[in-house]
């Protein structure tokens, strides 16, 4: 048998996420644990009224969105994923 855990905590004094994830492989019914992220800390979203996210342009959605018109393409979605701090290579 096998199966992965995990589990998400809220950090608010960082307005942070933490992750953890582990898969369990039992070999002969004894457990085997893989840790693939361990205390994993995400900023929270842009719903986060504190945080200093700012996007191109005059930082809003819509005008980021006018800018790039129809072209949105991976370069754009990396462009947004990089201001949220979320590694893109």
């Amino acid at each position: 048998m096998s199966f992965y855990r995990y589990s998400i905590g809220k950090i608010e004094s960082t307005k942070q996420f933490s992750f953890n994830l582990a898969y369990r492989l039992e070999i002969d019914e004894e457990p085997v644990d893989f840790n693939i992220l361990s205390d994993y800390h995400v900023p929270i979203p842009v719903c986060n009224r504190n945080s200093a996210y700012m996007l191109p342009g005059d930082g809003t959605i819509e005008d980021f969105a006018r800018r790039i018109g129809t072209n949105f393409t991976q370069l754009a979605l990396n462009v947004v994923l990089r201001q949220l701090r979320i590694d893109v290579s």
